[in-house]
């Protein structure tokens, strides 16, 4: 037998020894309380044994839970992987069918109306940036106009 096994079966040995000296101690307890005391002792034991009966109860459901949980996650994933790969393959196909329908041209009219957006985009954002900082100095001058002055601040210093 090895090392590890005998160390087991000492340990195992050892707290069935320790279990019944225990149990012979709490037994001698039990036989100088009286019957109303004794009775209720063991409605307390049932009571214990009754919530931890329960919290194994809750723990193995919990777990059972977790584990139910988990494998509709799994499918879920799979059946989103799925359509997800289905997706991508229709818009590849759609893709090839409209490049056969309508090829791209990569000639001079392409160059000169992608320089038309490039244009307009630029003049529209010259334009937003126009309009920001006209809203900001508007904000800054009524700011400014209601900040109060040193005399209103002298004024209200004296009337307190």
């Amino acid at each position: 037998m090895s090392a590890f096994k005998s160390l087991i079966s000492i340990c195992i040995a050892g707290y069935w020894l320790f279990k019944k000296d225990t149990d012979d101690i709490f037994l001698r307890h039990m036989d100088v309380l009286g019957p109303q005391s004794f009775r209720l002792v063991v409605h307390y034991k049932e009571a214990i044994h009754e919530r931890e009966r329960m919290s194994l109860f809750t723990a193995y459901w919990a777990l059972e839970e977790s584990t139910r949980l988990h494998a509709l996650c799994q499918f879920l994933y799979r059946a989103a992987e799925d359509n997800f790969n289905r997706a991508e393959q229709e818009a590849a196909l759609m893709l090839r069918a409209l490049l056969e329908k309508y090829p791209l041209s990569t000639g001079v009219a392409d160059d000169q109306s992608l320089s038309a957006v490039c244009d307009h985009n630029w003049k529209s954002l010259r334009g937003t940036n126009a309009q920001l900082d006209l809203l900001k100095d508007h904000i800054e001058q009524e700011w400014m106009t209601r900040l109060p002055t040193q005399s209103d601040l002298d004024n209200q210093s004296d009337a307190a």
